[in-house]
């Protein structure tokens, strides 16, 4: 797949949408991982808040990685709902910022990710370096 093309994003354009599967062991491993009480995640049905930067991150890459070079400047979330075992999740990417600064070229997309409820569960921030 070719990287994303700085010349050919604009303020407004959607990436394709991405589904993620809520796994209940997927969820196990990343509990582990990082180092948390698996009991209570398994206990409540539901997958960690920060388990969001792995689906929105993949939503920022739907229609190509980024280009070599390529650095996050910062990412920021809001957590609205719980993500509960055996939820879809679909997460949408628009790009809401493109800029120059100190002639780097700067990327910000925002994601939303709904449940099957159609309801929002998270909202992230993503800025970015362009790679050249």
């Amino acid at each position: 797949m070719k990287s994303l093309v700085y010349d050919q994003l604009y303020v407004g354009r959607r990436l394709k949408s991405f589904t993620y599967q809520v796994d209940p062991e997927k969820v196990r491993e990343y509990v582990n991982a990082i180092g948390e009480d698996w009991g209570y995640y398994h206990e409540n049905q539901i997958a960690p808040p920060t388990m969001a930067a792995i689906y929105t991150l993949l939503a920022n890459r739907t229609e190509g990685p980024l280009p070599p070079g390529s650095i996050q400047v910062s990412q920021e979330f809001e957590f609205l709902r719980p993500t509960r075992f055996g939820d879809t999740l679909v997460t949408i990417a628009t790009v809401s910022e493109k800029y120059l600064r100190k002639d780097r070229k700067y990327v910000e997309l925002t994601a939303e990710t709904l449940n099957g409820k159609k309801e929002v569960v998270v909202k992230a921030k993503t800025v970015g370096i362009w790679g050249e």
